[in-house]
């Protein structure tokens, strides 16, 4: 089922502003980051992740999605989600599933993410993408 989209006839479209979370130890590499097709993640782990985020925040927090948008949407910069895949191919997140959610629920086809290095390979085979547009569209 595709995500529910909120257009207004009188939209701007705006570059969501994401930020790759840097450890505190300096000397420690962060984690790649990978453009990710939003539609193939969210049926990834909605066929079996853990905690997942249903339309409108249904299963997490309706409060933290809304937030998680009010930020997006105020151009702020934004901490990427993080994800991972268990050894049988399961979409975990460790971070930023609320975000994540938001952004499928509101049209975002794709965006960053975080992975850990044991999986970033695998995490572009099976999700990513060629586009470095991550974009909103919002009511005017």
């Amino acid at each position: 089922m595709p995500a529910a989209r909120y257009f207004s006839p009188m939209s701007s479209t705006i570059d969501l502003k994401w930020v790759l979370k840097r450890p505190q130890d300096e000397t420690v590499a962060p984690d790649p980051e990978v453009w990710i097709d939003v539609a193939r993640l969210d049926e990834a782990w909605r066929g079996g992740g853990s905690y997942y985020v249903a339309f409108a925040g249904q299963g997490g927090s309706e409060e933290r999605v809304a937030r998680a948008g009010e930020r997006l949407t105020d151009g702020l910069e934004t901490y990427m989600p993080e994800i991972c895949l268990e050894a049988d191919g399961t979409v975990t997140f460790a971070d930023g599933r609320h975000r994540f959610a938001w952004c499928r629920d509101h049209g975002v086809s794709v965006m960053p993410v975080a992975v850990c290095r044991e999986c970033e390979d695998e995490v572009r085979r099976r999700f990513g993408t060629d586009s470095r547009a991550s974009q909103v569209e919002i009511p005017s």
